[in-house]
């Protein structure tokens, strides 16, 4: 099966609070075929790309390139800003949520065992929030590898390996925080198993 049908299908299996944030699959591959076809073999006449990075972490190429060759790497950073923009906003909001739970937690210094099952239910649904997160985040930068594969199979330019380079320094890629929210949901379970497996006093 075609990694287009399969990001599609998983888009509409998705939470729809991200069914509008994976790439742009279909329509950058319109614009793929709107590209200049090179004359013979493409492996032997690919022609490096140079890119620096904008402030707001925009590729910037230097080549000169057609209209249209500007007009798929201008779509390619837009997609990068969707993906930072939802990104840092999602980590924001774990971050508060997590603290809250954490709170609540310490509070419960003798809360019954329904009080004790209903706080790990809530770290339970936050720990799997995470999980889709981390997986958006990994989907994303398969179908930027599968594209930008695809841009430098059917044209004379080597975009995908610097643009990757940048894609490693977004934010979306960077889930040190992430993780560590990961590790501190694991963490709470164990803190109320304990609670919950402890003799009542």
């Amino acid at each position: 099966m075609k990694f287009g049908k399969n990001l599609k299908d998983m888009i509409e299996e998705s939470n729809s609070e991200f069914a509008d944030k994976f790439l742009s699959y279909k329509q950058l591959k319109k614009k793929l075929k709107s590209l200049p076809v090179p004359e013979g073999n493409t492996s032997e006449k690919l022609h490096p790309v140079e890119i620096s990075v904008s402030p707001e972490g925009e590729s910037i190429l230097t080549n000169n390139l057609n209209l249209e060759q500007q007009s798929f790497v201008m779509m390619l950073n837009e997609e990068l800003q969707k993906f930072n923009h939802f990104y840092i906003e999602k980590e924001e909001e774990y971050v508060m949520e997590l603290q809250k739970l954490e709170e609540d937690l310490r509070q419960m210094t003798d809360g019954t065992a329904e009080e004790l099952s209903a706080l790990r239910l809530r770290f339970v649904k936050f720990h799997g929030r995470l999980v889709l997160l981390q997986n958006w985040g990994a989907l994303n930068y398969s179908a930027l590898v599968k594209i930008l594969k695809k841009h430098d199979k059917n044209s004379a330019l080597a975009l995908r390996s610097p643009f990757l380079m940048n894609v490693l320094t977004q934010p979306f890629y960077s889930v040190e925080i992430l993780k560590e929210l990961l590790e501190r949901a694991e963490e709470a379970y164990k803190v109320i198993d304990e609670k919950q497996s402890a003799p009542p006093p």
